[in-house]
């Protein structure tokens, strides 16, 4: 399977906050992190996520949305077989 076929969300309670994240790390120069729509099957509505590759980026997430008070999310592990999602919650 291809790597590109594998990869994380983070999904927040707001699209706003996913934005503002977003643009935080884009702004200090951080290309690791791409915003995405998110899956329906996570959560219904108008919400964006965001999308990394290796779960090592998950502490530059947790970092920055400590720092700028963003509450909770939650992510996901992502994997596209034969255009089948898989979601599957990644506890910490």
């Amino acid at each position: 399977m291809d790597v590109k076929d594998k990869y994380y969300i983070c999904v927040f309670d707001s699209k706003n906050k996913a934005i503002y994240l977003h643009s935080i790390l884009d702004k200090t120069g951080n290309k690791n992190f791409q915003l995405i729509s998110t899956p329906c099957r996570i959560k219904a509505g108008c919400n964006y996520s965001i999308k990394f590759m290796h779960i090592s980026h998950l502490q530059t997430i947790k970092r920055k949305s400590e720092e700028l008070n963003l509450g909770k999310y939650r992510v996901f592990h992502v994997e596209n077989i034969n255009r089948n999602f898989k979601y599957e919650e990644i506890k910490f």
